[in-house]
């Protein structure tokens, strides 16, 4: 499957350039190209499905400059590649892919997650066109380049930049099903995510957040008696969000919180910080000790109320919002006794076929979240897909292959929508369950991902159909 995808994708990329070689001299002929305007595509039903890219020339390519009463050319959408099916009884669905593949911060991202999208869409085509459309980066470009595509399109996925999320938000110009590929900015940082969402809207990113929260749920559940969390992360923006979003909900819960956050820098946590952090855990902990050797000399129920406040102060477990580089330094500072919670993050592996990644002695013990993409090499889904291709100097990555596996996931559920819209759906995605809900136009979007936990220095499955 893999090397037909790379066969395909060499045939691509020879037609792109002759097309758009054809493109180009067409436009210098005309002077201009309406940037609203899709290029036809004539597929031929005795044909398989056809791929036909085309680069629409910014306003700095032009060979006239406009005129006064010519309108000017829109920067956006740069980019259409075209994924169209031939058909006969049944009209194609249009699908819009808004990505900002030019962009210098964003372009690896975006290129990865459009590899996954295309990946599905080859797997499941189902009289689909996809339009892959350059967004930009700001939220003006953005919101051209969605407006641009809402009248041509049966479903819109993106933007990807949180910032664009919020803007389209904001914009009230949501009418139809459209899939974000990431959670909205707060407009503080103590901002709650927001209660009401436009209608035709799905918030589908893979956000630490919504893990955070998902394994406050887990870990409650787990406590038995003991309802006190440390929730620890550095100064980082994600570890904060994190941090965050599993002390609301452990409240939300009932539990109670105690928060530490200890100062980053380069990777690495501050050796200042750790051994506060010590220090304060030995200290409950000899308090309880020492309690408890009271209530052994004496039956006095002074001294077991005192054992009992002292075991207050401990925590039950820990979330910890960091990486797998600061989860060793933590544990070679606090040791193995308390429990701990943390994300995906905690897994810098590769799933891959017939190769075990070197074991990871220092989390054993420690529970996460993960992807079935990530995680279970026999799920269905997983199976049916090829891997992520690596392209020239472009290094695999975990975070690379979670973006990878959000490709996929966000075809097939704009692909439901495209089929059968308006009504919800369950679907057991490369990135978890995914729940989709439709009340009239009201869209709501639930993933819930299997738990793992590390065993000798390996992750495991914990629950493969979690609910």
């Amino acid at each position: 499957m893999a090397k037909s995808w790379m066969q395909s994708k060499g045939q691509i990329a020879a037609k792109s350039r002759w097309l758009t070689l054809v493109c180009a001299l067409a436009l210098t002929c005309t002077g201009a190209l309406q940037a609203n305007t899709l290029p036809p595509t004539t597929p031929n039903d005795s044909e398989p499905a056809q791929v036909e890219i085309f680069a629409v020339p910014e306003a700095s390519q032009r060979t006239t400059p406009p005129t006064p009463t010519e309108p000017a050319p829109a920067t956006a959408p740069a980019v259409i590649d075209v994924r169209a099916v031939p058909t006969e009884k049944v009209t194609a669905k249009r699908v819009a892919l808004l990505l900002p593949l030019r962009s210098e911060n964003l372009g690896q991202v975006a290129e990865v997650i459009k590899s996954g999208f295309l990946a599905a869409w080859e797997s499941e085509q189902d009289d689909i066109t996809v339009n892959v459309l350059e967004s930009g980066e700001s939220g003006a470009d953005i919101l051209d380049s969605y407006q641009l595509a809402l009248a041509q399109h049966d479903v819109l996925v993106g933007p990807l930049p949180r910032a664009g999320v919020s803007s389209l938000i904001d914009s009230g110009a949501i009418s139809k099903p459209t899939i974000a590929l990431n959670s909205p900015e707060p407009r503080s940082p103590n901002d709650p995510p927001p209660s009401k969402l436009p209608n035709h809207l799905l918030i589908m990113g893979l956000s630490v957040e919504d893990e955070a929260r998902q394994l406050a749920n887990l870990a409650f559940a787990n406590s038995g008696s003991g309802k006190k969390a440390l929730v620890l992360s550095s100064n980082i923006a994600w570890q904060r969000r994190a941090a965050k979003a599993f002390a609301l909900q452990w409240q939300k819960l009932c539990g109670e919180v105690m928060q530490q956050e200890i100062n980053s820098s380069s990777g690495f946590l501050s050796a200042a910080g750790l051994a506060t952090l010590k220090n304060l855990l030995q200290l409950n902990k000899i308090e309880k000790n020492d309690n408890a050797d009271k209530t052994d000399k004496a039956a006095d129920k002074p001294a077991d109320k005192a054992n009992d406040k002292a075991a207050e102060k401990m925590p039950n477990l820990a979330f910890i919002a960091l990486d797998s580089e600061q989860t060793r330094q933590l544990r070679h500072a606090i040791g193995y006794d308390l429990p701990l919670y943390g994300t995906s993050q905690l897994n810098r592996n590769i799933l891959t076929d017939g190769q075990e990644p070197d074991p990871i002695g220092y989390l054993d013990g420690v529970r996460l979240l993960e992807i079935p993409w990530q995680l279970q090499r026999d799920h269905p889904a997983v199976m049916i897909y090829p891997r992520l291709i690596q392209e020239g100097e472009q290094k695999r990555s975990a975070d690379l292959e979670r973006l990878y596996a959000l490709g996929i996931d966000a075809y097939r559920v704009a692909r439901a929508l495209a089929l059968k819209p308006g009504k919800g759906f369950e679907l057991d995605g490369v990135t978890g369950k995914l729940q989709i809900n439709i009340k009239k136009d009201v869209y709501s979007f639930e993933r819930i991902s299997p738990s793992a936990i590390y065993r000798q220095g390996r992750i495991q499955l914990l629950n493969p159909n979690p609910q």
